[in-house]
């Protein structure tokens, strides 16, 4: 089977005769059924050209490879062989919501009827919430969370079924972490709290724990004039998080900034540098490790790492340009400017500066 790289028509021939035989086990015939389809693509042949699966998956080939023209086809010819297929819609919707704000109701109308042919899917639901929660529809967002947090139990705690912070997960945790946090931004602090702490209670992993410590570290930030988060708290739920999985980065990230926060900056250093390792991209993560490496001293290896943020991480740049510019040490950018050796040597001033923050 491995050959249909180097030499499809003869995987082709292979998985025919395999499929031939009488006595082939279920698991052998659907290998051989998905070798072969493969091989047959690699030589430009269809297969079942009928089979409204083969069009949906083809689609989701071409939306990997941004092809909407191609995708749209295959929904509509799917659409003919199966009216009514769920999954078609959900594909529909994902490709939509990639078109920005001027797609956002057709993408919306894409997602609600796939989840009006198919109610307990929670992959059309999950992807409806990521395009409520883009849009800033925050409160809809929640309720969408909500609603698949209701979903049956089964359906939502399949593992590795959807990824959250850079780790495969389930659906269940994955809505209550994101639930959670947008309890927050809406101010419902109260709810977010307990949010959390059942997610512990019914799913006690490394997202649930490691969520629940960043709650208690940056608690105040949300809430100003709270009292102090507890820091003992915090470092429990880390400790539990690290020691289900010792190597998950955000729960090295929220450990760093324990010790970032003690001024215990050489462990913080240590701790930033592992979680890196786990999400290299990470522009927030990889500045503050910049300023942990400022605070010893290190200003070089301040500067590249700060550097490297900006370059790895548009997101963050977009952030932290603003936040150069309010503090001065980046003008304004001229369009069709290159910024870069302007942002390289803001870069560098902050660097040098202790007050920068």
């Amino acid at each position: 089977m491995s050959m249909f790289e180097t030499d499809p028509r003869q995987t082709v021939r292979s998985c025919t005769f395999t499929l031939s035989q009488d006595q082939l086990a279920p698991a052998e015939r659907a290998e051989a059924l998905k070798v072969r389809g493969r091989a047959l693509h690699r030589t430009e042949h269809k297969i079942a050209p009928d089979d409204p699966e083969l069009h949906l998956r083809r689609g989701w080939t071409a939306f990997d490879k941004r092809d909407f023209e191609t995708l749209f086809a295959h929904a509509r010819r799917a659409l003919e062989l199966k009216p009514g297929y769920g999954n078609v819609y959900g594909m529909i919707g994902a490709a939509l919501s990639l078109g920005g704000p001027e797609k956002f109701a057709q993408a919306r109308a894409a997602y609600d009827e796939a989840i009006r042919l198919q109610p307990d899917d929670p992959l059309a639901r999950y992807n409806r919430f990521l395009l409520l929660k883009t849009n800033n529809l925050n409160g809809e967002a929640i309720e969408e969370a909500e609603a698949i947090l209701r979903l049956p139990t089964p359906v939502i705690t399949r593992p590795s079924e959807v990824t959250c912070y850079v780790r495969q997960t389930t659906y269940r945790i994955a809505m209550a972490i994101e639930r959670a946090l947008l309890l927050r931004i809406v101010g419902r602090i109260n709810e977010a709290q307990q949010a959390y702490d059942h997610a512990v209670e019914i799913d006690p992993d490394p997202l649930t724990y490691a969520w629940r410590a960043e709650f208690r570290l940056t608690q105040t930030v949300y809430a100003p004039g709270a009292p102090p988060p507890s820091l003992s708290a915090a470092q429990d739920d880390l400790d539990k998080a690290l020691t289900l999985d010792p190597d998950y980065w955000f729960s090295l990230n929220q450990q760093a900034m324990l010790h970032f926060g003690r001024r215990e900056y050489q462990t913080a250093a240590a701790e930033f540098a592992r979680a890196l390792k786990g999400y290299p991209i990470n522009g927030t993560m990889r500045w503050y490790y910049a300023k942990t490496l400022r605070a010893l001293g290190k200003n070089e290896e301040a500067a590249s790492e700060g550097i490297t943020a900006f370059q790895l991480d548009p997101g963050f740049m977009e952030w932290e340009l603003g936040e150069l510019q309010k503090r001065g040490y980046l003008a304004a950018i001229a369009p069709d400017t290159d910024p870069r050796p302007a942002v390289t040597d803001a870069v560098r001033a902050c660097m040098l500066d202790e007050d920068c923050r």
